[in-house]
């Protein structure tokens, strides 16, 4: 029976029932230690009448064991992992130990953990109980709350019991009893209790009912009636370790002992019998632990009474007695299945340095690795480090350590390891590897220019014993350039690496690309766009071919920027399926940041909100927070452009924060969408503000220019006031920079074209170039930039009072802006063709514009053949969740079919 929790219970029966109605949810409860979690979480299990239930209690023991919860909580559904995605199977039974180890992106276990959890439910809605959720190992509560923020209509209860309340989800704060029920408490455990001594009772314990019923278990029936005045004072106050105290120090020294090998292993009775021999204890001393009720021995397994009473017998016990302690379970733990829990225990029994154990434990952290339990495996290195002698390991498992708590998503830890990190000690590819992992970090953190050195020496190490690792590694040294806007050394990079004769076709082109865009940033278009017209030629550059996903995003990137956005596409649409397929999230957000620029600018900006709402789910529920950041930024920038305002403006103020958060000082992203916001909503001044705070015209010549929006937008604001350009474009009207970029740039050709047309006064040489830009435009799959052409060529028509070309000029304008779902500049345009005194005005295309970002991702996925399971995989949703997401879209479009749906998106895309 539970007192005083009335309005909890309440609370978890309604959760309960909407599982049962198929609606999922979580429910966190909060407290200190013996506050009630646990027998809340017992009372909801009791409840869960025709659900399925799962409930898991983590044992402290167990948190330097990865995956051990995950373990534990899946097993009844062990066999259904062979019916997830291939990627996603493997990665889950090497992480249960069911099958190899096999490396990569840590998510892939997280992704399986969803699968198998919604499709166990599929056959019955089901409860998870997770109590002592503080105490269960990082790799697996990272699995847990990564598929509990992705749950929806599956009807998956799940309640996790914690002293530290994760964000995002419903949390009740357990307190102390009141009187009234304390009183029913202590009277339940040891009789009755007068009013007054309850009062005083929860005076000093905070009603906690843990500290209840052990203070009252410490008063006679005199106390507890008031006849006796109670003892001042008292022997326990709240629940902390101490209040197990006086319990412990009646137990005997050998019986003590026992209990801390329990408490410091799995608590299984053999492993503590053994160890307890290693220490010379007799048999009794483990068979007779239970007799004190601190522990109770069922199943061959002993059971604390309390988390707290474990953590007290620890707490007493000397640093000289744990070592002791851990040493004998080290000896006892001889079978090779106990590997890792020997080599754990070895490395905490041990002060000072010891080559030996600093070999075992690194050779544990690298099974960790390849287990993807980072987490684990970075805290191992490091502690190899501290036990190693040699001076190589040393420097080895310090890269190692930062490397694998990058991997883990623990980006502060990492930097601190870096700093730390030396490749003093480290030879050949070892120091070339180190040199890269460090740039790496370096790089995210925002160190570009130490990560370009970093880069760089690692790409010179390899040089001449890996060619192809060499160009790998030297063009993430230029990445790491472009970061730090340093365009000079990124063109020299580029350039080394394209003629370092690597037998990949697309490393090269790739190079060529980067080269290219280097160049032209410096203001040589003539050699830019030679090179960067040799890219686009390579054919396995566009395909991908030989593209780490790393490399493939960036080369989509700069084909983006270069005004390639369909060729960027080829890149990207099957990179983003395959990371899918792959469950790769750490690489995912990013590629599919890029995916939603290439889709603006090719003015398919339903996907772009898609993708750029995905990127920003997927940053936040992985815990990355430059994706997190650069998702919530990029969101801004696609609802500027769909004409969001305050959509636009809540994005670019949370990435703002983010980035605060992030300790990031560019706001380049933020300050291009509020640019493109202001424009389309015709605050020209305050745009303006914005483009000087993105620094483009100061960074950039006039032919990398050409392809970015906002600098067409700034030369019509200035054409239009009768105002000088700014230099950079005022630059681009030479005319030997048409000769230059003709032929290997023609985004920037269909820019300078617009450009020049903006500027002219000679109405019939506008007439041309405008036509230029559009045809230029629409070759290179630019239609934003095309169909705001038409929209500046009739507004010119129009004020030249030409109001029969303006009219065609404008309609085919707000016909194209309209279907793209750029609401605000539609909206231009038909005020300008309804100043011409146009007739029958076009009506509004009837748009996806009410879908939420997971509809529109649904919608994206089953028009374009996907069925909902297939979907469902490649969202990490479950299957009834795209369901529900599929009735809305038909409903709120007004469709009937998934054949409607496909006609419906492939016309918007035309």
């Amino acid at each position: 029976m539970l007192w005083g929790r009335k309005a909890e219970c309440e609370r978890l029966g309604r959760l309960l029932d909407d599982a049962r109605r198929l609606r999922s949810g979580v429910l966190v409860l909060c407290g200190e230690p013996g506050v009630g979690k646990t027998a809340l979480v017992d009372h909801a299990v009791a409840a869960a009448t025709g659900l399925q239930v799962r409930q898991i209690r983590a044992p402290e023991t167990e948190r330097e064991l990865p995956f051990a919860g995950l373990s534990a909580l899946l097993r009844p559904w062990e066999s259904g992992i062979d019916r997830l995605p291939p990627v996603q199977a493997a990665a889950l039974r090497g992480a249960l130990a069911l099958g190899p180890a096999v490396g990569g992106d840590r998510f892939a276990v997280a992704a399986a953990t969803l699968g198998l959890l919604t499709a166990a439910a599929e056959r019955q809605p089901m409860l998870l109980a997770l109590d002592d959720f503080h105490r269960m190992d990082d790799a697996s509560a990272e699995a847990v709350l990564f598929a509990a923020r992705r749950l929806d209509r599956e009807g998956i209860a799940v309640i996790i019991g914690t002293r530290v309340a994760p964000p995002q989800w419903e949390t009740l704060e357990l307190r102390g009893l009141d009187a009234a029920a304390a009183t029913d408490l202590v009277a339940a455990h040891q009789g009755p209790v007068a009013a007054e001594v309850a009062e005083r009772l929860v005076r000093d314990t905070g009603g906690n009912p843990l500290a209840l019923i052990e203070l009252a278990r410490l008063l006679d029936a005199e106390h507890l009636a008031g006849t006796a005045a109670l003892p001042l004072p008292l022997p326990v106050g709240r629940a902390t370790t101490a209040l197990f105290a006086p319990r412990l120090s009646a137990v005997g020294a050998e019986r003590r002992t026992a209990l801390l090998l329990a408490a410091l292993t799995d608590t299984d009775v053999d492993t503590v019998t053994d160890a307890a021999r290693e220490l010379g204890l007799p048999a009794e001393a483990v068979t007779d632990l239970d007799d004190d009720g601190l522990v109770t021995i069922e199943a061959r397994r002993i059971v604390f009474a309390h988390p707290l009473v474990r953590s007290a017998v620890v707490e007493v016990a000397t640093p000289a007695q744990q070592r002791a302690a851990h040493r004998a379970l080290a000896r006892a733990l001889t079978g090779p299945e106990h590997t890792d829990r020997r080599a754990w225990h070895l490395s905490a029994s041990v002060v000072g340095r010891d080559e030996e154990v600093a070999a075992e434990l690194e050779r544990m952290a690298d099974r960790m690795r390849d287990k993807r339990a980072y987490q684990v495996a970075s805290q191992s290195y490091e502690r190899a480090a501290e036990l190693a002698a040699d001076r190589g390991r040393y420097a080895r498992c310090r890269f190692q350590a930062a490397a694998a708590a990058w991997f883990a998503g623990q980006f502060h830890r990492a930097h601190d390891l870096v700093a730390e990190a030396t490749v003093d000690g480290l030879d050949g590819d070892w120091a070339a590897e180190a040199q890269y992992v460090l740039g790496g970090i370096e790089l995210f953190l925002g160190h570009p220019r130490r990560a370009l050195r970093r880069l760089a020496d690692s790409a010179a190490r390899y040089r001449t014993t890996a060619v192809e690792v060499a160009v790998q590694r030297q063009l993430d040294a230029v990445l790491a350039a472009y970061v730090g806007n340093d365009f000079d050394a990124a063109a020299e990079l580029a350039v080394a690496a394209a003629g370092w004769g690597s037998a990949n076709r697309a490393m090269t082109g790739l190079a060529r690309l980067l080269a290219g865009v280097s160049v032209l940033a410096r203001g040589d278009p003539l050699r830019g766009a030679r090179l960067i017209g040799e890219a686009v030629g390579t054919e396995e550059l566009l395909r991908g071919q030989g593209l780490g996903g790393q490399h493939a995003v960036h080369a989509a990137h700069e084909l983006v920027r270069a005004g390639y956005p369909m060729a960027a596409k080829r890149i990207l649409d099957p990179l983003v399926e395959g990371l899918r397929a792959d469950a790769e999230l750490g690489m995912l957000p990013y590629a599919l940041h890029i995916a939603a620029v290439a889709e603006v600018r090719s003015g398919q900006l339903s996907a772009a909100y898609a993708a750029a709402s995905e990127s920003t789910r997927l940053g936040r529920e992985t815990g990355n927070p430059l994706w997190h950041y650069r998702g919530m930024a990029v969101l801004a920038y696609v609802q500027a452009n769909r004409g969001e305002e305050a959509d636009c403006r809540h994005s670019a103020a949370e990435a703002r924060r983010l980035g605060e958060q992030l300790g990031t000082t560019s706001a380049r992203y933020i300050d291009e969408a509020l640019a493109a916001l202001e424009f389309a909503l015709g605050h020209t001044a305050t745009a303006l503000r914005h483009v000087a705070d993105v620094g483009y015209f100061g960074m950039c010549s006039s032919a990398l220019l050409l392809t970015w929006p906002g600098a067409m937008d700034v030369a019509e604001a200035h054409a239009r006031g009768g105002h000088r350009l700014p230099h950079a474009l005022a630059a681009a009207l030479e005319r030997t920079l048409a000769e230059d970029i003709a032929s290997g740039l023609p985004g920037q050709a269909a820019g300078l074209a617009r450009l020049r047309a903006l500027t002219t006064p000679d109405g019939d040489e506008a007439e041309e170039l405008f036509e230029r830009a559009v045809t230029g435009y629409t070759q290179v799959g630019l239609r934003l930039e095309a169909a705001r052409t038409q929209l500046s060529w009739g507004q010119r028509l129009r004020r030249q009072g030409r109001l029969s070309a303006a009219r065609a000029r404008l309609r085919a304008a707000h016909t194209g802006l309209d279907a793209m779902g750029a609401r605000l500049w539609a909206g231009r345009a038909l005020a300008e063709l309804r100043a011409t005194g146009a007739k029958h005005l076009p009506p509004a295309a009837q748009q996806a514009q009410a879908l939420t970002p997971q509809e529109m991702q649904v919608a994206l996925a089953v028009s374009s053949g996907a069925t909902n399971r297939e979907a469902a995989a490649a969202l990490f949703l479950s299957t009834k969740t795209v369901e529900m997401h599929l009735t809305h879209v038909y409903r709120k479009l007004g469709l009937r079919s998934r054949t409607e749906l496909a006609r419906r998106f492939a016309d918007e895309h035309d």
